[in-house]
């Protein structure tokens, strides 16, 4: 698999936006420039993954700097990374591979400056943000198995400080993500991100997060599964069978679910290290993704808050 057609797949996906009542809060958008975007990444079990951000918001008439944060799934602070964009300019960076960029007055292509990281053998997400009130950046993630030669992407998860609150700031609701029958898939990777708004900016839940998990199949019945709890980032399979050594699943190992359907992540809370739980809050939000893979193909499904609030 090339990377050329690693990069090729960051293009095949497309997001819809929804806004909402106009309070003081975030706006979160996958259609237009924002101030911060959220990734993904994976370099576990041979992975490959890369990061397409670009400026595209209006030209301020100087570089754009950007900053770059690597967060492990256990909350590791693994890396720091500026990348400096010009108008209309586009990077593409590669976990395995970082390194700081430049771009100085009247050269044509960023120059790689300082030295280079390299993340092999970690998973989590990435935050890249700038100091520019301005909304500037867009972009998109790809996550590829070299071994089963199947790739999935979607865009970036973009927040920019607004005058409304986006749907996944609102914690009174279920966030639902849909999945083809998991006897069918040949691959699974549901990817769950806790962003907090702090005051310096997003950044990691700073706390566990547990969710009651719910599947609903194809002809509306309900089935209660096993809480799941993660800390700055999840990672499951759906099933056992396609669970790695040290990545856990969704469904129970004796389950037989055989039908499409949505898993329903209810009643989300924050859990403090002396056990106490307080539900998220507007300032909190979870980011639900689920990559599915059926021999070479692949694909990433986004979650969605859906109105509907947990039973009782």
């Amino acid at each position: 698999m090339t990377n050329v057609r690693l990069i090729l797949a960051l293009f095949c996906v497309l997001a819809l936006r929804t806004q909402v009542d106009a309070q003081t809060g975030r706006t979160v958008s996958y259609t237009e420039a924002s101030s911060t975007l959220v990734m993904p990444f994976d370099l576990t079990g041979g992975k490959q993954s890369f990061a397409l951000v670009s400026k595209v918001g209006v030209d301020l008439g100087t570089p754009l700097r950007t900053h770059w944060i690597y967060y492990s799934a256990d909350c590791r602070h693994l890396a720091d990374l500026d990348v400096t964009l010009t108008d209309n300019d586009t990077t593409i960076v590669d976990p395995s591979h970082l390194q700081a960029e430049s771009q100085a007055a009247g050269a044509k292509v960023n120059q790689k400056t300082g030295p280079i990281g390299d993340l092999t053998g970690e998973r989590g997400a990435v935050f890249v943000s700038t100091t520019v009130g301005t909304p500037q950046l867009a972009g998109a993630w790809t996550i590829a198995d070299p071994a089963s030669g199947a790739s999935f992407a979607y865009d970036a998860i973009g927040i920019t400080e607004a005058g409304d609150i986006d749907p996944p700031f609102r914690h009174d609701a279920a966030v639902s993500v849909q999945t083809f029958n998991p006897q069918s898939l040949t691959g699974s990777e549901m990817i769950i991100i806790g962003v907090q708004d702090f005051s310096a900016g997003f950044a990691p839940i700073d706390r566990s997060v547990c969710c009651d998990i719910r599947f609903v199949d194809a002809v509306e019945a309900s089935i209660s599964l096993p809480d799941f709890c993660f800390d700055c980032v999840g990672f499951a399979a759906i099933s056992a069978d396609l669970a790695d050594a040290d990545t856990p699943s969704l469904l129970p190992a004796t389950s037989s679910i055989a039908s499409a359907g949505l898993l329903q992540f209810e009643a989300c809370r924050a859990v403090n290290p002396n056990s106490s739980e307080t539900p998220l809050d507007i300032d909190q939000a979870l980011f639900v993704f689920h990559g599915q893979e059926v021999g070479p193909f692949g694909v990433v499904l986004n979650a969605r808050y859906t109105g509907r609030r947990p039973p009782g």
